[in-house]
């Protein structure tokens, strides 16, 4: 992507003529709705068991370039982005795991398997090929989710009133 900057061994030369440091990185979001069941046929009680979700939503992600004590003229403020792949769509979401809600209420925690499925595509012109990419994505993550869950409990009245 950055191919054409690039002197003949393989340095990118910042606005002084020194050899720049230039970071590529992704970053992105999304933000989904889920809904899931907990299966109790494991477990301490029937709070606990196998937990599957499933969520819908979108999805937003792009390359983040950074040039950390340099300035690299064609890779600031708006050329930066004709190279940054700035891509979204919408997106699904799937979880299978245990979740665990013990009878004492401390030891309470969920694990499992997290697998997402964006339909995305580039939203911007390529400045390294001078085209917009209309292709169509579909981009997958997988991932393992692990958590320790805080419940929240109403507590039990300890005496009763009576007027």
């Amino acid at each position: 992507m950055l191919d054409q900057f690039m002197t003949a061994d393989g340095y990118i030369l910042s606005g002084e003529g020194q050899y720049a440091t230039v970071n590529l990185t992704e970053r992105g979001w999304k933000f989904y709705i889920t809904f899931g069941k907990i299966f109790p046929v494991i477990g301490p009680n029937k709070n606990s068991g196998l937990m599957a979700t499933f969520g819908a939503g979108y999805i937003q992600h792009k390359i983040f370039i950074d040039t950390p004590g340099n300035v690299v003229p064609y890779l600031e403020d708006e050329y930066r982005k004709g190279f940054d792949r700035f891509t979204n769509g919408p997106m699904l979401n799937q979880f299978l795991g245990y979740v665990n809600f013990s009878n004492s209420k401390r030891i309470n925690f969920y694990a499992g398997i997290d697998l997402t499925e964006g339909f995305t595509q580039n939203r911007r012109t390529n400045f390294d090929t001078g085209l917009k990419d209309e292709t169509k994505r579909f981009d997958l993550m997988i991932g393992i989710h692990i958590g320790w869950v805080f419940p929240l409990y109403k507590r039990v009245a300890d005496q009763i009133y009576f007027n």
